[in-house]
């Protein structure tokens, strides 16, 4: 019924709290770490798509888990093993769950942050390596049975037919007009009520 399909997406989000909850423990009090979680729960964007049985509260607790963890083993002095592989682990979920938006949301803030610090030993360390082949098998491990039987065209939909347009289409015009909208719409959308409170800052 109705609650059946609703289920995974409420407890996605559940977990998605606790995840920001946990990760802000690292350097936020209690209150400050409960605030960050609560804000996301109450976010305009959350409230609507969490009653909703769609994807996109698996797909957010799976891209946030990946990043969250990974940010939270390093900052807790986890083996590189663990970091890389739970990173990934979770980013290869995403992928399954919704497709090719999950590595580029993944990997190029965690790089971006490697490069930025110059940490050098843990962008090349050869766990990061392994977290790449994990991802990789974790995907593969669906995606092959799947492709024996189904077909490799139909194999390609599952990923590109519905989100295929935002990498095909790249002309200037369309990137211009995304980069300029969407922080509008998250400000005033997306992100409200607590999207206001960037103007404080």
């Amino acid at each position: 019924g109705p609650w059946a399909v609703r289920i995974p997406t409420l407890v996605a989000m559940l977990l998605t709290v606790t995840l920001i909850y946990i990760y802000s423990r690292t350097f936020l009090s209690e209150l400050g770490a409960f605030t960050a979680g609560a804000s996301f729960a109450t976010f305009a964007q959350v409230l609507e798509l969490g009653r909703l049985g769609e994807t996109e509260g698996l797909f957010t607790l799976f891209v946030a888990g990946g990043l969250l963890l990974w940010k939270t083993g390093l900052n807790r002095g986890w083996s590189l093993w663990t970091v890389w592989c739970v990173g990934y682990g979770f980013c290869a979920l995403a992928v399954l769950t919704k497709g090719p938006q999950a590595p580029p949301y993944f990997i190029v803030p965690v790089c971006f942050y490697l490069i930025l610090t110059r940490n050098w030993k843990v962008f090349f360390s050869p766990a990061h390596a392994v977290g790449i082949f994990l991802a990789a098998s974790i995907i593969a491990a669906w995606q092959v049975p799947f492709a024996q039987q189904v077909g490799a065209s139909e194999s390609w939909k599952i990923y590109f037919r519905d989100v295929g347009p935002r990498f095909f289409d790249l002309s200037l015009k369309t990137v211009a007009t995304h980069m300029a909208t969407f922080p509008l719409e998250l400000i005033l959308g997306a992100l409200l009520p607590w999207s206001f409170l960037y103007f404080c800052y």
